[in-house]
């Protein structure tokens, strides 16, 4: 379960001006109320600031701009799960913007800071193999395409032999080489009924 949150900037020195604040505050008691409770990863996004970004734009006008980003529970691709920690999510940011803030701002940095932020090094499947006496990694990650008013994730080869993605939803040890039905189209799609990979319809 993945849920990331980004209390976004105000400017390229990414400093935490009265509305940053504000927003941290709020991503803080979302982080404290969910994190004990739930077996969810809970993350923020790097705080590089483009004024050209939505929340970017709105924190420099000293608007307080919490960005929520939901991910999902395993295989779980249609988020039923990650549905219900997102409303608590909302709940409880709700409730902290009732409740007086008596924490000082140099506190409020420093919780924020200590969750851990978002790092790629995760994919939705990894192949593991061997070829030429050597173990091979292949990455695939869903792409997500409309087709007649249907959303559809197409497992599309990310890289081969990644030095940073280890990790994945499925982690298939293929014994030996490749099914001999796995198949990789033009625009790096994979199949394989062998291994189960397939096209996903989630609406």
């Amino acid at each position: 379960m993945s849920i990331i949150f980004f209390g976004t900037c105000s400017n390229h020195e990414k400093s935490f001006n009265t509305a940053r604040l504000k927003a941290v505050n709020v991503i803080n008691s979302i982080y404290s109320q969910l994190q004990p409770d739930l077996n969810t990863a809970i993350c923020r996004y790097s705080d590089d600031f483009n004024e050209n970004c939505f929340g970017d734009y709105l924190t420099s006008r000293n608007i307080p701009t919490v960005l929520f980003e939901a991910g999902h529970a395993g295989l779980d691709y249609h988020r039923d799960e990650i549905t219900g920690i997102i409303k608590k999510a909302i709940l409880t940011a709700l409730q902290s913007l009732y409740e007086k803030e008596n924490t000082s701002g140099n506190q409020l940095v420093e919780s924020y800071l200590s969750i851990p932020q978002i790092s790629k090094t995760f994919c939705d499947i990894v192949l593991r193999y061997e070829q030429d006496d050597k173990t091979v990694f292949t990455s695939l990650m869903y792409k997500e395409v409309l087709e007649e008013g249907r959303l559809i994730l197409l497992p599309r080869v990310n890289d081969i032999n990644p030095e940073t993605v280890r990790n994945a939803h499925r982690i298939m040890d293929v014994d030996g080489q490749l099914p001999e039905d796995l198949k990789i189209d033009e625009n790096n799609i994979v199949k394989s009924e062998v291994l189960d990979i397939k096209n996903l319809i989630i609406i």
